[in-house]
């Protein structure tokens, strides 16, 4: 039950000062200390001390954190806290004190982080607009799965939640996705490439035999 006259209002303009007064999400942790994303830095509020400690990105800083704009935060099962960012992936591990950025997303099309969870395995899962990833935090090999994997769509929002089962459910436009991670896998399928026109500085080549039963096709050096 929630006894209203056991609540006291704390103004946090003035009480804990935040980095920012747009808040996207509030985390209290497995410590009880509590994170506050902000769409200007990250908040973490000591449980014992009441004191803020405001987190912004600094580029000098690989060991901070990737991007000033939040956008989801999530606690692993080890108490780990991995931060989306509008730039990216970070974890933080409490033991170091330090974030740790996945740079390797970025060969990405799209890096906006929009939500995060793991399984009870222990794989993090987490989406951008374009794309689903897999990710093995023991090994960091990861996977992408698009449109072409199964997915219902390739356009994910905010939206998550894990049920009971494990069973993890993904927001897009219009859908949502339902990832079991021992039914998820590739696309094993190979689609055969067929050339049905080539142009030649804007008109079309013509060949005596069809293009796709061509297997070497010969241009001059001003040609090509």
């Amino acid at each position: 039950m929630f006894d209203l006259k056991k609540v006291r209002l704390i103004n946090t303009k003035i009480d804990l000062s935040l980095s920012d007064g747009l808040i996207y999400k509030i985390l209290v942790d497995k410590n009880g200390n509590t994170w506050v994303e902000t769409n200007y830095g990250l908040n973490l509020i000591n449980k014992e001390k009441i004191e803020v400690k405001k987190i912004f990105y600094d580029e000098n800083n690989v060991e901070g954190l990737c991007n000033i704009t939040v956008t989801d935060i999530y606690e692993d099962l080890n108490g780990n806290i991995w931060i989306g960012t509008t730039n990216g992936l970070n974890v933080y591990n409490y033991e170091s004190g330090k974030f740790k950025f996945y740079s390797k997303f970025h060969s990405l099309y799209d890096y906006h982080i929009n939500a995060i969870k793991q399984t009870k395995e222990g794989i993090i899962y987490f989406t951008t607009f374009k794309n689903l990833l897999r990710l093995n935090p023991k090994t960091d090999e990861y996977t992408i799965f698009d449109y072409s994997d199964g997915l219902l769509t390739n356009e994910f929002s905010s939206g998550v939640v894990k049920l009971k089962d494990g069973t993890i459910l993904f927001g897009g436009t219009g859908v949502i996705n339902i990832i079991k991670d021992s039914e998820l896998s590739l696309s094993k399928f190979e689609p055969n490439i067929g050339v049905v026109s080539i142009k030649v500085e804007g008109k079309e080549l013509k060949e005596s035999e069809l293009y796709y039963n061509i297997d070497l096709l010969t241009l001059s050096f001003n040609k090509n």
